[in-house]
């Protein structure tokens, strides 16, 4: 099924010509001639073979120059367009810290082979396709179709095709479910990847009018009414035969076979992807290359791409893929990371020198050697004006059972809890007992301070750690949770206790999370052995600045002239 696609400005296009004059030139070769022609006359027949190689090798070698980076090297950096260089402070949020992944692809496919292995007649038949990480109506979800699993189940349910795809949360790992039905209507999933024939997807968008373009990057997506479609890239090749470049998208209905073109600017909203993510990070990683051109044999400024890469939400809402940057040659440190919109292609460089993932991952999981995890790919997220990864360490059975914070500044500095909450805990604890300052004017949080009598206080026990849930008179509507960990207070405190709460209020879903707790009304009195600790240091520090003071003036005293202490004398006097 090749792409017949007329466009001067498009690499396969010339392929195909190429492929044809190729192919007529061998056709019209009479190489029983030729043989003839070499036993009457070696040097002729020799120089028609010869001929027939140097046009060859001339088409190779045109295409060769028409593509080669050593020629177009600002062709390919300036494929990616503009990268604006940010700054990372405590004003640039550009992911959601609420839309931590705490499940990801490893853990939803054992969810889904869960979902699936219930229904064992649909085991039997179906199996997962590949899962896809995507936001419907601001949140993340892992979602994967569901497949033929073979020639012959095909052949028996071809009709009918699969009956829907599956769900799985990436921030709340109970929330999944196999979705079969959507608007009271039973879902079919009838153009796939795993049928046959005039029912195969390429196939299907191939023979359907689209044999002139050039597509591929098959993503099974759903809108925010929950109905599934494929989304098909449609691209073309910018730089003679190479620079793969997103220029549009196809949408088909997997049940009708319904199949629609449109450029980017008016694809449907609800489309993440646009932007092949291996086409993004082939122009990431020659806007890094290509810095100096491409003669640039000391590789100074050069940066690439850093090993693993994913997909997040950003605050505002838009799909990101997110690439760790890190300088030619060095795989422990880091320079930054690029955050590229999934659908406009548009780039943020944030500059943020720190360690790698790689570093950090093994920084995570040497914070519970003892229990023998393996941490996840990990992101990176702005925590209290601090650049965080964020790991998830999981058992040898790829179960997740623990949430990580490690500082990208300082990848010693290291924050576990069993959920995203406690991690975030603990990291604020570790990064305050190393001195660092915390700043929580992000721009999707408010920082709040509240004085109020306790409404309600109860204990409750999640995972083996106790949380206290409360409300406050003059917030009657929010509920706070907090641990042990934000104050020892916590289980003496009961209803009609003035509180001091200090939290920061996530404006996406109304979630809080607590940074100080005080009550009020205990009035904690200090063990004699504490107090006369306290007084000793107190009484050791105001000798020690006593001592310090008395050397500044016998320092000053004897700097002095004898005139000058003659005159300092009289005045005391």
């Amino acid at each position: 099924m090749p792409a017949f696609a007329f466009n001067l400005s498009t690499g396969i296009y010339w392929n195909i010509v190429i492929l044809s004059a190729i192919l007529a030139l061998i056709w019209s070769v009479d190489l029983d001639s030729i043989s003839l022609e070499i036993e009457l006359n070696p040097a002729s027949g020799a120089f028609s073979g010869i001929a027939i190689f140097v046009f060859i090798g001339i088409i190779i070698i045109g295409q060769i120059f028409s593509t080669s980076g050593c020629l177009h090297s600002d062709s390919y950096r300036n494929l990616i367009g503009k990268i604006e260089e940010t700054e990372f402070t405590a004003n640039v949020q550009p992911i959601a810290i609420n839309q931590m992944l705490i499940v990801d692809e490893e853990i939803a496919k054992r969810v889904g082979e869960k979902v699936l292995g219930a229904d064992p007649g649909l085991g039997s038949r179906a199996e997962l396709g590949e899962f896809t990480l995507q936001a419907v109506k601001g949140q993340l979800y892992w979602i994967a179709p569901l497949l033929h699993s073979g020639f012959w189940k095909w052949n028996t349910f071809g009709d009918q095709g699969t009956p829907g795809y599956v769900k799985v949360s990436a921030t709340n790992q109970d929330d999944y479910s196999l979705v079969t039905n959507v608007d009271g209507k039973d879902l079919h999933v009838v153009y796939q990847p795993k049928a046959w024939f005039s029912q195969d997807l390429e196939r299907h968008i191939y023979i359907n009018g689209f044999r002139s373009i050039l597509y591929g990057d098959y993503t099974f997506e759903v809108d925010d009414n929950w109905h599934p479609y494929w989304t098909v890239t449609v691209y073309q090749t910018r730089i003679g035969f190479g620079g793969d470049d997103a220029v549009g998208v196809l949408t088909v209905d997997p049940q009708t076979g319904e199949v629609k073109q449109y450029d980017i600017k008016n694809a449907p909203t609800w489309i993440d992807r646009i932007q092949p993510k291996q086409f993004v990070s082939k122009q990431v990683d020659d806007w890094g290359n290509y810095v100096h051109g491409y003669f640039n044999w000391s590789g100074s400024d050069k940066i690439r791409v850093a090993e693993e890469s994913s997909l997040v939400l950003g605050s505002d809402g838009h799909a990101y893929f997110y690439f760790g940057l890190t300088s030619e040659g060095n795989d422990n440190s880091t320079v930054g990371f690029v955050m590229v919109d999934t659908r406009t292609k548009k780039a943020h460089w944030f500059k943020q020198s720190g360690a790698t993932e790689k570093a950090a991952r093994k920084s995570a999981e040497g914070k519970v050697q003892e229990k023998k995890y393996v941490g996840s790919d990990g992101v990176t997220y702005n925590v209290d004006g601090h650049p965080t990864y964020e790991f998830l360490l999981k058992d040898e059975g790829g179960l997740m059972k623990l949430v990580s914070l490690v500082s990208v500044h300082d990848h010693t500095i290291v924050g576990v809890g069993e959920s995203r909450q406690e991690a975030i805990q603990d990291y604020r604890s570790q990064m305050t007992n190393r001195g660092n300052s915390v700043s929580l004017a992000t721009s999707d949080m408010e920082q709040v301070t509240v004085t109020s009598k306790v409404l309600r206080i109860a204990p409750e026990i999640m995972k083996g750690n106790t949380f206290y849930r409360f409300i406050l008179e003059k917030c009657p509507n929010t509920l706070f949770i907090a641990g042990t960990t934000v104050s020892e207070e916590l289980p003496l405190t009961k209803e009609g206790d003035v509180v001091k709460v200090h939290y920061t209020l996530l404006n996406s879903n109304g979630s809080i999370s607590i940074m100080n707790f005080d009550n009020l009304a205990l009035l904690i009195q200090k063990d004699p052995v504490q107090v006369q600790n306290e007084t000793r240091l107190d009484s050791l520090k105001e000798k020690s600045i006593q001592e310090k003071s008395t050397k500044v003036v016998d320092d000053k005293i004897n700097n002095l002239t004898n005139e000058q202490k003659k005159r300092l004398l009289k005045l005391i006097k």
